[in-house]
């Protein structure tokens, strides 16, 4: 877990020399799409490479679910059978208190649980002991206004290399991030 605000988590990992995996969390540069996306067409060609947005599976999972299987060549049957948007993965939420934080923070313990304990019991175990639903905090003006600077022509490029506007892109500069 990052103990710092968000805005200084980024400026705490722009200021490192030399990024890797291993040196830095590698925020902003994970979100630039574009040469990620580049690099996929250029080595598999654009008849091989499909490009999703959350935004669409979100609004339309089903849809989107058969447009992979299209695409993959496969049935889409027994997709069309799955049980979608049963449910927010991975929503916001906090530590219920200091014990769960800590234990969230040792890499040791997360670890250990990792190799002694069944993936399905680790999440039964986060989702109801250790954390608590909470709200998702506004982002830092000061974080938005400078991503906003970084993203604007990754975007523009992207938009480029896939032929269409993305304007779900867009909106969460506005700080309308969902």
């Amino acid at each position: 877990t990052q103990p710092l605000p968000f805005y200084e988590a980024l400026r705490e990992d722009q200021s490192k020399p030399n990024k890797s995996w291993t040196t830095a969390n590698l925020y902003v540069e994970l979100g630039q799409y574009a040469s990620q996306v580049e690099r996929y067409l250029g080595l598999f060609g654009p008849e091989r490479v499909l490009v999703l947005m959350f935004e669409d599976l979100k609004r339309d999972p089903a849809t989107l679910v058969r447009r992979s299987a299209r695409f993959l060549g496969v049935d889409e049957k027994p997709v069309a059978d799955m049980e979608l948007g049963i449910g927010p993965y991975n929503a916001y939420a906090l530590p219920r208190g200091g014990l769960a934080r800590g234990l969230y923070r040792s890499l040791w313990m997360r670890n250990l649980a990792r190799y002694t304990v069944p993936q399905w019991l680790r999440w039964k175990l986060r989702d109801q002991v250790l954390m608590r639903p909470a709200e998702k905090p506004a982002i830092d003006a000061r974080a938005l206004e400078a991503l906003r600077g970084v993203y604007a022509s990754d975007v523009e490029k992207l938009e480029g290399l896939l032929g269409r506007p993305l304007p779900e892109l867009r909106r969460s500069w506005k700080g309308e991030v969902t």
